[in-house]
């Protein structure tokens, strides 16, 4: 598991946390606490900023799980808007619940929770 984490976090570009002992740049949502997302929720610009960062976040988790030979997940709930709508929605309730979480990793346990995709 510890493994799976921490290729997603690199397939998503973030810095792990200064006692980790990898480390990894980046920048953007994902380095950001649960805390941080909600009480930014007020502007309302950040549903659609974290619905466009959960489909990059699957997307590269995918394109990392298929270096690794891993499966797949099934992201065809993505492309409809009200069930994007409803992870966005989730995320934010399971943050509300623990706000010093990195949001990448209430993201990745939604990436979990998919199908995996059976190709055509």
């Amino acid at each position: 598991m510890k493994k799976t984490v921490l290729l997603a976090l690199v397939a998503a570009g973030l810095m792990l946390p200064a006692g980790a002992q990898a480390m990894v740049n980046g920048v953007g949502t994902g380095l950001r606490t649960c805390k941080d997302v909600t009480e930014s929720m007020e502007d309302g610009s950040t549903p659609l900023k974290l619905s466009t960062w959960i489909q990059g976040f699957f997307t590269g988790m995918n394109a990392a799980n298929n270096v690794a030979d891993k499966p797949q997940r099934d992201l065809e709930a993505l492309t409809d808007d009200a069930k994007l709508a409803e992870f966005v929605d989730q995320v934010i309730k399971d943050c509300e619940q623990e706000p010093d979480t990195p949001i990448a990793l209430k993201i990745h346990a939604l990436y979990d929770s998919l199908p995996d995709y059976q190709a055509p």
